[in-house]
């Protein structure tokens, strides 16, 4: 049954809720935009309290239902003023790693994806240096990225833990979270197409979607 309303909820969020949502943005209604914007956050926060509440009760459906709300805030506050936004989703990747420590023993293996990981995002982060003109935003910004590289250490090794549904739903939403991280990025930085940036939007909806069914 939460396979059915997971696929009514991407259907929905990707036919109508986004499209209205970037008119508003191009026209400017602020306060519409962000409402709209918020909402398929709200419902993966949801499906995320859904499997809390219906079964699961762990200590890691409560953490990933805190990150979902955390990010859920970031998504409005973003808009608003971005470092503030910035320092939100950080909080909510620190509750994601809670979240995907309760679920495995640390090992070489997470060590080796870690600084697989850091070079990879702080090589990324390189690209984009001569455009960002703040330092307090540029080291903002690597430590933002060494987070993201301890969410991939932490989450891209589950599945080969113990393969299940949780294990699979975490390492991909992780996955897909650093993804649409580095799109917004450089949709930020270099101006892309709103082709690109209704994309990237619908990636981090989908990787919060997979993390809030992480949860059952």
């Amino acid at each position: 049954m939460r396979w059915i309303f997971a696929l009514l909820a991407i259907v929905i969020s990707a036919l109508v809720i986004m499209p209205i949502r970037y008119r508003y943005l191009y026209e400017k209604h602020r306060c519409a935009e962000l409402t709209l914007k918020v909402i398929p956050t709200l419902i993966c926060a949801a499906f995320a309290a859904w499997g809390f509440f219906s079964g699961s009760g762990d200590r890691y459906a409560l953490l990933v239902l805190i990150a979902l709300v955390i990010c859920a805030a970031g998504d409005v506050v973003l808009g608003i003023r971005f470092a503030a936004g910035g320092a939100l989703f950080l909080t909510g990747h620190l509750f994601y790693i809670s979240a995907f420590l309760t679920q495995q023993t640390l090992s070489l293996w997470n060590a080796l994806v870690f600084v697989a990981a850091l070079i990879g995002l702080w090589l990324f982060c390189q690209r984009y240096r001569p455009l960002i003109k703040s330092r307090l935003i540029s080291y903002g910004i690597l430590l933002y990225s060494t987070a993201l590289a301890v969410v991939l250490c932490l989450s891209l090794p589950l599945p080969f833990v113990a393969f299940t549904e949780r294990t699979v739903l975490a390492a991909v939403g992780a996955a897909l979270f650093v993804i649409s991280d580095m799109g917004v990025c450089h949709s930020i930085l270099v101006n892309t197409s709103k082709r690109y940036s209704f994309f990237m939007l619908g990636v981090y909806y989908l990787a919060q979607l997979c993390l809030g069914m992480s949860a059952f």
